[in-house]
């Protein structure tokens, strides 16, 4: 997909893409909910393209950065008041609308362009204070674990959650025994990310060259060598897979249930999604020197 997005560079094929987002937002609404799910795609494909040009938006003028800050932010204001969507950005019971985040609504890609926007206009700012090594030293060691620690947040949190409610650990909401109780939740959760991602990041590249391994030679090298549609094809079952996971996620692995109208075994979706990681990483050079 990437030498697709990357000849998105006029302003109107960005307006195009905005389009698609709104439609789809009126199909889940109006006619058929599932069709949102097609905003998963569409909504990260849209910043994906906009992340490459990011050298030329450094060259637009503030002003207009801060005219687009403010009508992306009044845009979005303006759906939540007016339309169906939840005041919230995050999937929550607490607020009855269309959830903005599970799918993506076009109120969520207006909060990401006001994003975008506030990081341009900071950028001079910001690189002015990284220029300092104290400063840069750990935000890039921080950032060397980022990823990882954000595969693994939800995971920490639920563990948390249930050792609190299993705990009877009840305080009233914004009360002192609340904002001590979270704030040791957050230490607990970014302290054993911190430490657990180095192991999680050599785990999936382990896994990944282990599957490679066991596939034979002959038929991996000529997948690999394949034409551009196969790829598009395998890069569309493992979204595909990818997506069904984060709808119904992995309880019952080995029960089949429908997900978007599509049969969805957990276990069979993980196997297609290791199996194509294996197959797009370079295999290994082997060394004499490494023994057999």
């Amino acid at each position: 997909m990437s030498p697709l997005l990357a000849r998105l560079r006029k302003p109107w094929h960005f307006g195009v893409m905005l389009l698609a987002i709104a439609a789809v937002d009126l199909l889940r609404v109006h006619v058929w909910e599932p069709a949102g799910w097609a905003n998963l795609l569409l909504a990260w494909l849209f910043f994906v393209a906009l992340g490459m040009h990011l050298p030329r938006l450094r060259l637009v003028p503030r002003r207009l950065l801060a005219v687009g800050l403010m009508i992306a932010l009044a845009a979005a204001v303006g759906l939540v008041i007016a339309g169906p969507y939840s005041a919230a950005l995050i999937s929550t019971d607490a607020l009855p609308a269309i959830s903005n985040l599970a799918p993506p609504t076009m109120v969520l890609v207006l909060a990401g362009i006001a994003q975008v926007m506030v990081l341009l206009l900071a950028w001079p700012g910001l690189i002015r204070l990284l220029a300092r090594d104290r400063v840069w030293v750990p935000v890039a060691l921080f950032s060397s674990r980022a990823m990882g620690m954000y595969l693994l947040h939800m995971l920490l949190l639920a563990l948390c959650v249930g050792v609190v409610m299993t705990a009877g650990l009840r305080p009233i909401a914004l009360s002192l025994g609340w904002w001590a109780l979270h704030a040791l939740v957050l230490a607990i959760i970014v302290g054993f990310a911190w430490v657990l991602t180095p192991a999680l990041m050599k785990s999936g590249s382990g896994s990944a060259a282990l599957v490679a391994r066991l596939i034979p030679g002959g038929p991996a090298a000529k997948l690999r060598g394949g034409p551009v549609s196969l790829w598009l094809a395998l890069t569309a079952l493992a979204g595909l897979c990818l997506l069904m996971i984060s709808e119904s996620g992995l309880a019952a692995a080995l029960h089949v249930r429908p997900v978007l109208g599509i049969p969805y075994l957990p276990v069979v979706a993980v196997v297609i999604l290791m199996l194509v990681a294996a197959l797009a990483s370079k295999p290994a050079r082997h060394d004499i020197r490494d023994g057999f």
